[in-house]
């Protein structure tokens, strides 16, 4: 008996070696697996093939080599073959046991290959379970960690709001402060102004008064002169002294004008510095109450040249006052002497 086909050739070769092996080394014929048919045929340097093929060509082969003589199951002695019914049970019975044995090793493989196959999806699966938990866990910490920095930075934040509403008040607070030296500074530059031009005409009017005395009375009373010409002299004196307390005054109002836009612009500087550290809000805290308190010594200052330009202003009303009482006794000597 000879392979009919190609494959069956080399599977009868690998049967051939397997069986030489088994011989050698004293192995029973059951243990010639498909598998290592298979194995076999790759050392031999062909094709493992599919199941089937391979458990019907080894079936073949051994009835073509006569090492599958059945035992009858009931004497347990060699069946003779030379009966043809015998022979005809025999070969239905084993191709019944060779198709039984084929579609048995071929669910085995397949059962084997799936089992295989699921147990390295399964490790797989279990590795990117462990990856996907890694994961979790740090997306997990980068969570926490990010909430707590949310927190911190929302705390910040809400400091700077609270510092910077009270930056804000105190801002207010030094432009309403700055608002109100400048009304009082217009105020008193405008009651300066009233005291200069009241005085300056009071002075034209005294100026006058007295040269209309003087020019009558000038043949009459040189006595009377030379006294009126000391009351001028003292009086302008006084007019002189109102004139320099009054450009004292003026550069004081000056030195007060630089001091309100050194004000404005320390005022503009503090703005600056609200986004400062602490410590420099504190020595802005302390420059601001110095300014104050410099911004009310000069109000009080304001208010002493106030006071000094109603006194000289009192003043010269006497010397007026007196100059007008003067006057009607002086027509009244001018009309004894004529």
């Amino acid at each position: 008996m000879q392979p009919k086909t190609r494959r069956e050739r080399e599977v009868w070769e690998a049967c051939d070696e397997l069986f030489d092996n088994f011989q050698q080394e004293g192995i029973s014929l059951d243990k010639m697996t498909g598998e290592l048919i298979k194995n076999k045929l790759v050392d031999l340097g062909y094709n493992r093939g599919n199941p089937t093929q391979t458990y019907l060509f080894r079936g073949t082969w051994l009835k073509a080599r006569e090492l599958d003589l059945p035992l009858n199951p009931v004497t347990e002695k060699a069946v003779d073959m030379r009966d043809p019914i015998h022979r005809v049970v025999h070969r239905v019975r084993e191709d019944l046991r060779e198709e039984a044995r084929v579609e048995i090793e071929s669910i085995r493989q397949v059962l084997s290959d799936q089992i295989n196959q699921l147990t390295a999806e399964l490790e797989q699966e279990k590795n990117k379970n462990a990856e996907w938990m890694k994961k979790y866990i740090q997306l997990k910490d980068e969570l926490r960690k990010s909430q707590v920095s949310c927190e911190v930075a929302e705390k910040q934040l809400m400091d700077e709001v609270i510092n910077r509403s009270v930056w804000e008040e105190r801002v207010c607070h030094l432009n309403n402060l700055i608002k109100d030296m400048k009304v009082s500074q217009a105020q008193s530059l405008e009651e300066y102004q009233k005291t200069q031009m009241a005085t300056v005409k009071l002075h034209e009017m005294a100026v006058g008064e007295f040269k209309e005395v003087l020019e009558s009375q000038r043949h009459h009373w040189a006595v009377t002169l030379d006294a009126e010409k000391t009351e001028k002299q003292k009086a302008l004196s006084e007019l002189q002294q109102c004139q320099l307390a009054l450009q004292k005054v003026q550069i004081e109002n000056q030195h007060t004008q630089k001091m309100l836009e050194q004000i404005q612009e320390e005022k503009s500087s503090f703005q600056y510095q609200i986004s400062m550290q602490h410590s420099e809000q504190l020595a802005l805290q302390e420059q601001l109450g110095a300014l104050k308190q410099e911004a009310n010594f000069w109000k009080s200052k304001s208010d002493e040249r106030k006071q000094t330009y109603d006194a000289l202003l009192s003043r010269v009303e006497q010397v007026l006052h007196k100059k007008q009482s003067m006057k009607p006794r002086q027509e009244k000597r001018s009309g004894v002497l004529s």
